[in-house]
């Protein structure tokens, strides 16, 4: 097993110091506190914001719940998936390449996948799996880093050279 593969199989085993600390603010926190001081929830309240229509959302690559219960407290009906068995009950262990053998068709208004469609062997397969359980007028968000790194790799770039077209937006304000 390389040294990478044993740290991520480590960290979903223990989802570190900082979980106990993330949960604990979900739980107490109103969604504008909560905002402020946790990414997932940030990312959860822009795209609420954006997206005031959405209601329910697949997060692709979660770790652990804290991204899930980020969405829900945000008012989305969430849910998630990843790749490797996971003790929270809100996460499914699905493989993102056979979506569609998991959900039917046009069932989600959002498909949020922060940093894990840059470790896909066939991102082709995966977003061609994301359209399918795709409701009509859903969207696709990919956080990923402006920075590439050697385990991190631009999600743009990948998608472009897939022959994908995506739209890039650098002002989540708006």
């Amino acid at each position: 097993m390389n040294k990478h593969v044993k740290v991520q199989a480590d960290r979903y085993r223990n989802p570190g110091r900082f979980y106990e600390k993330q949960k604990s603010l979900i739980d107490k926190s109103n969604p504008s506190v909560l905002a402020k001081n946790l990414p997932s929830a940030y990312a959860a309240l822009i795209l609420k914001n954006k997206f005031p229509s959405a209601k329910k959302i697949l997060c692709i690559g979660c770790r652990n719940d804290i991204e899930i219960l980020s969405f829900q407290k945000m008012g989305f009906d969430a849910s998630g998936i990843d790749v490797n068995q996971s003790e929270f009950k809100c996460i499914e262990q699905v493989d993102a390449h056979v979506l569609h053998e998991h959900y039917s068709e046009d069932s989600f208004d959002l498909v949020y996948a922060s940093h894990s469609l840059e470790h896909m062997h066939d991102v082709n397969s995966v977003l061609k799996g994301i359209k399918k359980i795709s409701r009509f007028g859903a969207w696709l968000t990919l956080p990923y880093d402006n920075r590439p790194s050697k385990l991190h790799p631009s999600i743009l770039q990948i998608m472009k050279d897939k022959n994908f077209n995506p739209m890039q937006d650098n002002d989540a304000s708006k």
